[in-house]
């Protein structure tokens, strides 16, 4: 056979029986061509694993900001209660009039209060 037979001959194993290449053929050089990729892919990003002990500090640190923030959070809590249950006491036992006009007034602003707190709420979620 002369080097052109051969070389159509090849070109025709290449390609199915309607000039298309087949596809047992493109699948390997699929697989090839994906597997060389992820080699790249692996030596381009060496990921290492970081030490156990940075994660106990991690973890650490998150316990003692959550503590932090819950002792303020209580403090704050205990704080506006004692003082909302100081400021019932002086006026309801000292000024009653006095008292009813600010239970007037919670009554009349609270929902107006309700309703800008969720509406803050809906923005952030959105």
């Amino acid at each position: 056979m002369t080097k052109d037979k051969r070389q159509n001959k090849s070109e025709t194993e290449e390609k199915g029986e309607n000039g298309r290449p087949s596809a047992q053929l493109t699948d390997k050089q699929t697989i090839i061509e994906l597997r060389s990729g992820l080699e790249r892919l692996d030596q381009l990003d060496a990921a290492d694993e970081p030490d156990l002990s940075f994660f106990l500090q991690q973890v650490k640190e998150t316990k003692a900001n959550s503590r932090k923030k819950l002792l303020k959070e209580l403090v704050g809590l205990w704080g506006l209660a004692l003082v909302i249950l100081a400021l019932w006491t002086t006026t309801y036992f000292h000024s009653p009039t006095v008292f009813l006009i600010l239970q007037g007034i919670a009554v009349v602003i609270l929902p107006f209060i309700v309703y800008f707190t969720t509406k803050k709420e809906v923005n952030k979620r959105s």
